[in-house]
């Protein structure tokens, strides 16, 4: 676990925006189906905007993030030791921010199936 975090090379930092991206998806993904129960709202006022059109909210959250991964995945292929080095702190951070948003849907999933 250390090394895909302080691992700085082009192939694990292409692994952790890969990782963002699926943890990006399951985000929606939780996102909706909280939302269906009527129990939920969303928190994120940006998103809030179109969380009530589902093919919307779709395509903000698994078009545009996946164009920016490609983007970023294209110019880290041109980057310095330097750049690659510092592109792995901030990949890490979100990586870890996604994560915890993650849990914390799951984890209201899980209290609202044994409510």
């Amino acid at each position: 676990m250390m090394t895909f975090i302080k691992d700085y090379s082009l192939t694990y930092l292409r692994n952790k925006l890969i990782a963002i991206y699926v943890l990006n998806v399951m985000d929606i993904l939780f996102t909706l189906y909280l939302k269906s129960t009527g129990c939920f709202m969303e928190a994120n006022p940006f998103m809030a905007i179109f969380i009530n059109s589902t093919f919307s909210v779709l395509a903000l959250k698994l078009l545009i993030p996946a164009a920016l991964v490609i983007y970023l995945y294209i110019r880290m292929r041109k980057a310095t030791e330097f750049q690659l080095k510092k592109s792995n702190y901030f990949i890490v951070t979100i990586f870890i921010l996604y994560a915890c948003i993650n849990i914390l849907h799951f984890l209201w999933c899980g209290l609202y199936l044994i409510r």
